[in-house]
């Protein structure tokens, strides 16, 4: 519920100034010290308000950073055809919407690295932490000590933001953020600019869905330890799914962005469908396909790292959409509030469904009996029951998405070209404005001689 807050605060200061490292690092150091349920609680309410900071600034930044090129380039052709520079009309539009789609893709290409990093980042946190969760470090048993040491990563790069980075602004010729308005109603305008928006509409309910295989991944390892599956070869099951999507996010963003580079209009859109569709076969295999008795065989292997991958329309078709359908001054308003609705939706929802599904409608079992001493037919209906959810959660998701996609085609396009016709109006009378000040000045400066 932070992320609209946080991003909003992002138009009146420095991204690099946002506290969001900070906030974590403070959690996790104190994470070291806590035992209470209440200061658990009060704990994760701080890692999320710090962690929400991240994505509305990461799409604020990609958004500005991918934007400031076109903008000196659409002042160098301004000023070329106010000397009388031979350039015509309509190769002027042409060139403009060749640089529109440029800078599209680089967004896409971004978004699809931030989705790698984040897969590569959880897959090393886990790893680590699970070699020395039981062992005894610094007189602390290893999970704690692990959590002291991510703050102390967290401080680092929050220190290495503040001094490190330096964000080029992309237009400054626009009105300072200052005299943008109240804090309220740049909140206000952000939600007009989503609800306004077709595409962005959709976006919500597509970022809802789009956490259904994460919901159901969530049973992957007890799924793997009912069958056999020793803990270790679970841990690598998951392992290997997250360098799926790593690659998958890497890979397929380079391939859905030559795609785009295309078709132009729907370039992103039927990659996301092909992407839906390869996700639908593969995880009919997984699950109706012969199951791991024991051990995991290598095309179980093969199935996980390509579902992880399907997770690449996250950052390569959801974000980049929501770029290209927002207006630029609400980027990071209206990314984050749309991240908001639906991360709560999914969460107050989905795994309220997942559970309700697993125990209520295919009958698991819950039991603190161990792997080793518990019943073998409550062991194969606990298997069964959690099978059956996840494959049905992931189908329905799956499916929705590409009904999402669909609507999308509908609506993207229209809301695109409307973006872009407002950012041409906006560059126009930029463009006008500092014509009439450097008059003025020349002038001035005339009169004085």
């Amino acid at each position: 519920m932070s992320q609209p807050v946080a991003a909003a605060a992002t138009k009146t200061s420095p991204r690099k100034g946002t506290y969001g490292p900070l906030a974590e690092a403070l959690y996790y150091l104190v994470s070291f010290i806590e035992g209470y349920d209440q200061q658990i609680l009060f704990l994760r309410f701080l890692h999320g308000f710090g962690f929400a900071c991240v994505y509305p600034v990461q799409q604020k930044i990609v958004a500005e950073s991918t934007m400031s090129k076109e903008e000196e380039d659409k002042k160098k052709a301004a000023q070329q055809q106010g000397k009388g520079g031979p350039s015509g009309p309509s190769g002027q539009s042409e060139d403009a919407a060749s640089k529109k789609k440029k800078e599209s893709k680089e967004a896409s290409k971004k978004f699809t690295i931030f989705q790698a990093l984040n897969c590569i980042g959880r897959l090393l946190c886990a790893v680590i932490t699970t070699l020395i969760a039981k062992k005894v470090l610094l007189g602390y048993y290893g999970w704690r000590t692990s959590y002291v040491v991510l703050g102390y990563v967290w401080i680092l790069f929050a220190i290495a933001i503040v001094f490190g980075m330096d964000l080029k602004a992309c237009n400054k010729n626009k009105a300072s953020p200052k005299h943008s308005g109240e804090f309220s109603k740049r909140i206000l305008d952000a939600f007009g600019a989503v609800f306004g928006c077709r595409t962005a509409g959709i976006s919500i309910f597509t970022l809802f869905i789009a956490e259904a295989p994460m919901c159901a991944f969530n049973y992957m390892t007890i799924y793997l330890q009912y069958l056999g599956v020793s803990d270790t070869m679970a841990g690598v099951a998951i392992a290997i799914t997250l360098i799926g999507g790593a690659a998958g996010s890497g890979a397929g963003g380079v391939i859905i962005e030559k795609i785009a580079g295309k078709f132009q209009d729907f370039g992103e859109l039927s990659s996301g469908m092909v992407v839906m569709g390869i996700r639908l076969v593969v995880c009919l295999l997984f699950f109706l396909g012969k199951a791991p008795c024991g051990k995991l065989l290598w095309y179980h292997y093969v199935e996980l790292a390509t579902l992880g991958a399907t997770l690449v329309t996250v950052g390569g078709v959801d974000r980049a959409i929501m770029k290209d359908s927002i207006d630029d001054q609400h980027q990071a308003t209206g990314s984050a509030i749309i991240r908001t609705i639906s991360g709560i939706s999914s969460s107050i929802i989905l795994y309220q469904v997942s559970a309700y599904l697993t125990e209520k409608v295919f009958g698991y079992v819950p039991s603190r009996e161990s792997f080793e001493t518990m019943a073998t037919e409550v062991k194969e209906r606990n298997a069964e029951a959690l099978r059956k959810s996840m494959m049905y959660i992931i189908l329905a998701g799956t499916a929705l998405n590409v009904l999402c996609y669909v609507a999308m085609c509908f609506t993207y396009k229209e809301d695109r070209m409307s973006k872009k016709s407002d950012n041409a109006q906006n560059g126009e009378q930029d463009a006008q404005t500092q014509a009439q000040e450097q008059t003025g000045d020349c002038s001035v400066g005339g009169n004085d001689s």
